[in-house]
């Protein structure tokens, strides 16, 4: 009687090349799951550096206007600072890449050594059945193996064997060339990896030694405003006084909006109420004739005192948190929302309801988002300012020439609304940006995107 001796075993290793198959399988795509996760956050950083370096940018033309200007040395100074702290998030920006490309080689390394392992198994597998293959070649004439059959069902069950044994030759050798090329491929995406991060590392370096010559500056120039403290006094005490005129106007102005809405809001219902009340005794007399008991009504409490639109507008105006677009489209933050000290009074400190971007001269200012234009007004030192009406939010535009809008004036997100005005004593052009939820002054710098 035939025996096929091989049978056992190449049916066991058919099962374990496709165990393989199936473990690759499951390693690459996780792989490539984490190689898309991990390429989403490394863009998502590399587009913040990208922006923080053309802010730093924007800040060199700024120091490069007023180098070796006696009256725009507080201007440099700010302009410097800024430098300062942007140049600072440039190199943890980049810290932080370098580390999320540590953790994709990594990742890699252990792709590459399991895939190598399996390698390792599959042709050690292929090796000892191609040996029993060798030793048993004598007996595997298939038309001999068939016609030993003892019968239909046994001839047929030897045809299916020689099918999968030829299936699994063939499985096995697309295996080891499919995993040779994952390995390969691996390994060239890994040394590519490792290239940006060594042009990142020397990117750091650079950010570094710049950053130094950049407090070299900033010691010189606070040294030379330090002898000017008594005029510095003076300039601080009028702007404080012209950032509480701004303030004390802008609290005025909402306070009154506040009220108005809230008015115009008890008058619609009051109207809709009475409309109501009408219809249902209307109702209830019909039923009475009828003979129909009306059922007594409860009235539902408004839970807001806002307008059906501006509660629309408040719900879509709170999804922009971190979105909505900058004001202008160049320059940097000067000064931060908040308290802070004075860069060169140590005992002064400043309190900022909103943020001071400095920008190129004639630099057109535009609406953040839809509203409408509820004042236009002038504070000595702030110049010309705009507020907007988003529903409860509220944005404002100080520090601005040639009004481009009306009050009342319906508006769009990306609306020309004026230019930033240009203080030539100092040769700074900065806009003053706020927004308020009710009368609470938020930071325009977690509104704004990047």
């Amino acid at each position: 009687m035939y025996q096929p001796v091989i049978k056992p075993l190449a049916i066991k290793n058919i099962v374990n090349s496709k165990s393989i198959l199936l473990v690759i399988l499951l390693l690459l795509l996780n792989n490539i799951v984490f190689a898309q996760k991990t390429s989403q956050k490394r863009k998502q950083l590399e587009n913040e550096r990208k922006t923080l370096l053309a802010r730093i940018g924007e800040t060199k033309k700024v120091l490069a206007e007023n180098k070796e200007k006696e009256n725009t040395k507080l201007t440099e100074l700010k302009a410097i600072n800024a430098q300062i702290k942007t140049r600072e998030k440039v190199i943890n920006n980049i810290g932080q890449e370098i580390f999320e490309i540590s953790i994709e080689v990594n990742e890699s390394k252990t792709t590459i050594d399991t895939l190598k392992a399996q390698l390792l198994r599959l042709k050690k597998d292929y090796a000892n059945n191609m040996v029993a293959i060798y030793k048993n070649k004598n007996n595997l004439n298939d038309l001999a193996f068939i016609f030993n059959a003892e019968g239909f069902n046994d001839a047929y069950k030897r045809i299916k064997y020689l099918d999968k044994l030829s299936e699994y030759k063939q499985l096995q050798a697309r295996l080891i060339v499919n995993i040779q090329k994952s390995i390969e491929d691996e390994i060239n995406n890994m040394l590519q990896v490792k290239k940006q991060s060594e042009q990142l590392y020397t990117v750091k370096e650079v950010e570094k030694k710049e950053l130094e010559v950049d407090k070299k500056v900033e010691t010189k120039v606070l040294t030379g405003l330090q002898q000017k403290q008594k005029v510095l006094q003076e300039e601080q005490a009028q702007n404080e006084r012209n950032f509480q005129k701004l303030s004390q106007k802008i609290s005025d102005l909402i306070q009154k909006e506040i009220e108005d809405a809230r008015r115009r809001e008890e008058e619609r219902r009051r109207i809709a109420n009475e409309k109501s009340d009408l219809e249902r005794a209307k109702l209830i007399a019909e039923n009475k004739k009828k003979g129909i008991e009306t059922k007594p009504e409860t009235k539902k409490v408004p839970e807001s005192s806002l307008s059906p639109d501006d509660l629309l507008t408040n719900a879509n105006f709170e999804n922009m948190k971190n979105r909505l677009p900058w004001p202008v489209n160049n320059g940097y933050i000067a000064e931060g929302f908040g308290t802070h000290q004075h860069p060169t009074l140590k005992s002064v400190y400043t309190t900022n309801n909103g943020i001071n971007i400095a920008c190129k001269k004639e630099t057109t200012v535009r609406s953040v988002y839809k509203g409408k234009v509820k004042a236009i007004f002038e504070v000595p030192g702030m110049e010309k300012i705009i507020l907007v009406k988003h529903g409860e939010y509220f944005t404002v535009y100080a520090k601005l020439e040639n009004i481009q809008v009306k009050i009342g004036q319906e508006i769009n997100a990306g609306d020309f609304l004026g230019t930033v005005f240009t203080f030539e004593s100092e040769q700074k052009t900065e806009i003053h940006f706020e927004i308020f939820k009710g009368k609470k002054a938020l930071n325009p710098e977690a509104w704004l995107k990047n």
